[in-house]
C-alpha cells in the first residue's frame, strides 16, 4: 500500500497550504500525529483558524481489508506497557502522520473567528500541507511564559521555529473561544491525570524479573498549550457538525444534555477547591452520547459537535471524514443514514 497508494480522487480539488502548520504534541518525535493548526490574519484584522487533520480515508478505502481491520478495533488502545494501534504501525506512524517538513494530504476545517469568539464563517476542504512543523506542548508553554515575563525579546530565547507570532495569536484566539463557550454554560472538568508505565526488570541471573509499576502525575492538562490545542479541535468539531446539520448528511453527532451546576463551596485551598468542584461536576453530568441527529453539547457549550480530529486513532472520525469528503467533492455518498445508524452501536461497543 505504501509503495502503491490508492488514487487520490480529490487531487484536483486539493488546496495547497504553504504556510507553516503547527503539530503540537507531547514530544517532537511523537509517533502518530493526527492534526496541525495555523492562523491566517486578514487585512481587516479578522482571523481564520485552520485545523488540518490527516486524510486517513485517502489511504484506508471503504470496506477494504484494512478498513475492516480498523472497524473491528474501532480505536487505538493505550496501555501502560504497549499501544495497540487501530491501524498498522507502518501507516499510523509513517505515511499518515503530519511530520515535520513532509508534505501530507489533509482535510482542513477553517473557521473565521469573531472578536467574541463566535464562528462567523467556515469552510471544509481537501488540502495538501506543504510545510507541517512539529513542536512540543512544553516548548509552547515556555514561549508564552517567557513572553509574559519579558515580552517578545525575552521570548526569543525559546526556539519555536519563527512561529512566535502565530502562537500568541492562537493563544489569544483560544481564550476568546473559551470565554465564548463558558458564556453558553459550558463547564470545566479538567481533572488531575496520571501516567502509568510498566518498566521491564532484569533479575540478577539475567532472566526477566517482575515489571516495575511507575505512576507519575501527567503534564498539566490545563496548561496554555493544551488548552490552545483543545479549543482548536473543538472549533473543528463544531463546524463539522454544523456543516453536516445544515446539509442533513448522515452523521455521528456528540450530544450532552444540560447538567446541574455544582453548588457553592468553601475550601481554603483554591487548587483543591477547583479539583473537588470539577469532580462533583463530572458526577452531576450525564455522559455525552453519539446521536444520528444534531443536538447541543451542553458540557462544551456548543450548539452541535462531532469528533473529527483523530482519524488515525478513532474509527468514527474516519467514517465522518468519508461523509465530509463525499459532500465537499460531490462524489456519491459512501454511507446512507440507515448505514450510519446501524454502525453507531457497533463502533461504540467495540471501542468500549
Amino acid at each position: 500500500l505504501i509503495r502503491s497508494p490508492p488514487v487520490d480522487l480529490l487531487k484536483p480539488l486539493r488546496v495547497s497550504m504553504k504556510s507553516p502548520a503547527l503539530a503540537i504534541d507531547n514530544r517532537v518525535d511523537a509517533s502518530d500525529v493526527d492534526d496541525a493548526v495555523a492562523i491566517e490574519v486578514l487585512a481587516d484584522g479578522r482571523e481564520w483558524l485552520h485545523v488540518h487533520v490527516a486524510d486517513v480515508s485517502q489511504w484506508v478505502t471503504h470496506n477494504s481489508l484494512l478498513d475492516r481491520f480498523a472497524r473491528d478495533r474501532s480505536s487505538s488502545i493505550y496501555l501502560p506497557e504497549l499501544v495497540a494501534p487501530m491501524l498498522p504501525v507502518c501507516l499510523a506512524t509513517k505515511a499518515l502522520s503530519l511530520f515535520e517538513g513532509i508534505p501530507r494530504d489533509a482535510m482542513t476545517f477553517s473557521a473565521l473567528i469573531d472578536a467574541d469568539g463566535a464562528v462567523s464563517d467556515y469552510r471544509i476542504f481537501a488540502s495538501t500541507l506543504e510545510n507541517p512543523r512539529q513542536i512540543t506542548y512544553q516548548k509552547v508553554d515556555d514561549f508564552l511564559d517567557a513572553k509574559d515575563a519579558g515580552g517578545y525579546e525575552n521570548a526569543k530565547k525559546v526556539n519555536v521555529g519563527g512561529q512566535g507570532s502565530a502562537l500568541v495569536r492562537l493563544w489569544e484566539l483560544a481564550k476568546r473561544r473559551t470565554a465564548y463557550r463558558f458564556g453558553r454554560n459550558a463547564f470545566d472538568i479538567t481533572l488531575p491525570r496520571s501516567n502509568v508505565r510498566l518498566l521491564p526488570s532484569i533479575a540478577a541471573d539475567g532472566s526477566k524479573g517482575t515489571p516495575e509499576l511507575l505512576i507519575r502525575k501527567s503534564e498539566d492538562a490545563s496548561s496554555r498549550s493544551r488548552l490552545l490545542v483543545m479549543e482548536c479541535m473543538l472549533v473543528a468539531g463544531e463546524i463539522a457538525a454544523r456543516y453536516a446539520a445544515e446539509r442533513k448528511l448522515p452523521f455521528i453527532f456528540r450530544c450532552q444534555v444540560p447538567a446541574a451546576k455544582v453548588p457553592p463551596m468553601k475550601i481554603d485551598d483554591p487548587e483543591a477547591e477547583s479539583v473537588v468542584r470539577n469532580y462533583q461536576q463530572v458526577l452531576l453530568a450525564r455522559a455525552a452520547v453519539s446521536m444520528p441527529v444534531p443536538s447541543a453539547h451542553s458540557g462544551l457549550g456548543l450548539p452541535q459537535y462531532a469528533q473529527v480530529t483523530s482519524p488515525i486513532r478513532r474509527y468514527s472520525d474516519l467514517v465522518l471524514h468519508r461523509v465530509l469528503k463525499d459532500a465537499v467533492s460531490g462524489l456519491p455518498a459512501t454511507y446512507s443514514a440507515h448505514h450510519i445508524r446501524n454502525m453507531m452501536p457497533q463502533i461504540s461497543q467495540r471501542a468500549a
